[in-house]
């Protein structure tokens, strides 16, 4: 293996200093400095979560038995493309446990962080031996999230709140077009316990391209044109979507669209950003027009506008949808 004749050393704790923002405090009691081996470097991937989060993920380059039978510390650094100086803006520590390939982190970028972002850091074995994180840079452009949470609060992908006790299924965004290219439909369900007054809550997410449809429940259960993930996958299915399970959500990618959606189905949460410039616009339905201007989000299918919360909510119900409450 190829010894680098370099030592690094990482800042792994500092403060930032609010105004201005590139005056840094640092901790400089917590620093780890090692002498490099390739063996001991990761790779990383990273993919977009619909509520503009990233699932990172650092993989072994090496996997030889001697190598895998070790934990690898990684000391890991993220910085924006604006703050680009010596010390980063975001520091962490994750291992990769003896026996496993990679380990992975969920990172929300802070307030004020411009993409792209470039992922860095070193790799500690024992005190002195390590390796390098590959430098990785994420660059899926400006992410502003859709989203429908709680009982349910709305805000369209232009950033317009609302509330909105929508019952049954209805049209969360869409492509604008006779033939769309996607659509995202939800199920709303009252709330236990809400007294007299009727309060909701999203129980089931429905995501259609093409002719597959992915449905997800509360549980995080996700079926492919009704049949369970795990099945449709032996049948070289679904092929629209790039999907991350775990108990607490679903994440859902749908490439050519620049889509990215996130379902927390134990929350009754719905996240979803849509980046590709022929959409900008071209959206409809509770999740609004996506143009950049809250102001005219409350579009009817009819293609008019109101002020009323309850007539442009109402006028998105999936009217083919049944439900019994």
């Amino acid at each position: 293996m190829m010894l680098l004749l370099v030592v690094i050393t990482i800042i792994l704790g500092c403060t930032v200093n609010a105004s201005p923002r590139h005056i840094r405090q640092i901790d400089s009691t917590n620093v780890v400095s090692v002498t490099r081996f390739a063996k001991y470097d990761v790779v990383v991937t990273h993919t977009r979560l619909g509520d503009c989060s990233y699932k990172i993920e650092f993989i072994r380059a090496d996997t030889t038995t001697s190598v895998l039978a070790q934990d690898i510390i990684i000391h890991w650094a993220i910085d924006d493309s604006v703050y680009l100086l010596e010390v980063p803006v975001v520091t962490g520590s994750t291992t990769i446990e003896a026996g496993k390939q990679s380990a992975e982190i969920l990172w929300t970028p802070p307030n004020g962080f411009v993409p792209p972002y470039d992922v860095t850091g070193v790799t500690q074995i024992t005190n002195d031996e390590g390796g390098t994180v590959d430098q990785h840079q994420i660059d899926d452009g400006v992410c502003t999230p859709g989203s429908t949470r709680g009982d349910p609060h709305m805000r369209s992908f232009d950033g317009h709140g609302y509330s909105f006790q929508g019952l049954c299924w209805y049209t969360l965004a869409k492509h604008c077009t006779e033939n769309p290219d996607f659509e995202v439909t939800a199920e709303f369900a009252p709330r236990p316990s809400s007294g007299d007054e009727l309060k909701t809550r999203a129980v089931r997410l429905n995501v259609t391209v093409g002719d597959e449809r992915l449905s997800m429940d509360t549980t995080n259960e996700v079926l492919v044109n009704d049949v369970p993930l795990w099945a449709a996958k032996l049948n070289g299915s679904p092929v629209n979507f790039e999907i991350i399970t775990d108990p607490a959500m679903v994440g859902v990618k749908i490439e050519r669209f620049n889509m990215d959606i996130l379902w927390e189905g134990r929350k009754h949460a719905f996240s979803a950003v849509v980046s590709h410039p022929d959409y900008h616009g071209n959206i409809c339905g509770l999740l609004g027009n996506a143009d950049g201007d809250p102001l005219n989000d409350f579009q009817k299918p009819d293609g008019t506008r109101t002020t009323h919360v309850n007539e442009f909510g109402e006028s998105w119900k999936v009217n083919e949808k049944t439900c019994e409450y």
